[in-house]
């Protein structure tokens, strides 16, 4: 069936509030901008490596086309705002600053770092403690701050630690909890003894060597088999991805604490993405 024809132009709301002399004043320079609504709050935060050529896209979002986010972002705002900055990286740790002190309520990504995770590990001759905690806990040693993806793989890790230790056992017969495709905060589990090593040497960035002992878990289904091989995807992306990056940075900017606090996190990412670009 075609689409109904309009009876009249659908609205441009920012065509509309700013003229064209608005828009070819704005620099094309890398920096952020802000949006403000009619009471004046910082609604949305963003960045652009020519501001000109960002802000200007932002004339012909359709209702046809564009998210509901963005079609109700340019019908909300009545003023906008720019700061020039000196490469798109320091545009990018700048827009980091504003999305942690303003919380713009159309931005979602970098604008609570405090909901970011560590692991806490209790190391002792009987076995250990995994904890996923949002502060440091005494008596524990500590690794991250990490992003989301940690949940994930700690629910792939606590699933790899029951095969191991129930290897006569059907995964059918496992707790319900343990299908869980992620966890939540201050989730804990214990860790036999003989694993402590490998799991300090897997969240230290060091070896994943603890995804070698898969090999031992012998699988009695299709269903078992898909879901060892999707935890071992998800441990192994993580390690890569995730404890390898943060050991290496940790490294290049002799960073002497043992966590990355979790409003730094985001800036050193992008600088130590861009010295990787370098070489």
């Amino acid at each position: 069936m075609p689409d109904q024809l309009r009876l009249f132009p659908a609205p441009r709301p920012l065509v509309e509030r700013f003229s064209r002399e608005f828009f070819r004043k704005i620099p094309e320079q890398p920096g952020v901008y802000l949006m403000e609504d009619g009471q004046g709050r910082i609604i949305y935060v963003g960045k652009a490596k020519n501001l000109r050529k960002r802000l200007c896209s932002y004339r012909y979002i359709k209702a046809e086309t564009a998210s509901r986010k963005s079609v109700r972002l340019v019908h909300s705002v009545e003023r906008i705002t720019w700061e020039i900055l000196s490469s798109d990286l320091e545009a990018q740790i700048r827009e980091n600053y504003l999305l942690r002190t303003l919380r713009p309520k159309f931005n979602r990504a970098n604008v609570y770092p405090a909901a970011y995770c560590y692991v806490a590990f209790s190391p002792s001759n009987e076995g250990a403690e995994l904890v996923i905690t949002r502060e440091h806990l005494n008596g524990f040693v500590h690794y991250g701050a990490f992003k989301n993806s940690v949940l994930f793989a700690m629910a792939a890790l606590r699933r790899l630690i029951w095969l191991l230790q129930n290897k006569q056992s059907s995964f059918r017969d496992s707790p319900a909890f343990l299908r869980q495709e992620r966890l939540t905060g201050n989730a804990r589990f214990a860790i036999p003894s003989n694993l402590v090593r490998e799991i300090e040497d897997y969240f230290s960035g060091k070896s994943p060597g603890i995804l070698d002992h898969l090999q031992f878990c012998q699988p009695s289904s299709v269903f078992e088999q898909s879901y060892i091989a999707q935890d071992t995807e998800v441990l192994k992306n993580f390690f890569e991805r995730c404890l390898v990056q943060t050991r290496q940075m940790k490294e290049e900017f002799q960073l002497s604490n043992q966590t990355i606090a979790p409003e730094i996190l985001n800036d050193l990412l992008l600088r130590f993405r861009q010295l990787k670009q370098r070489h």
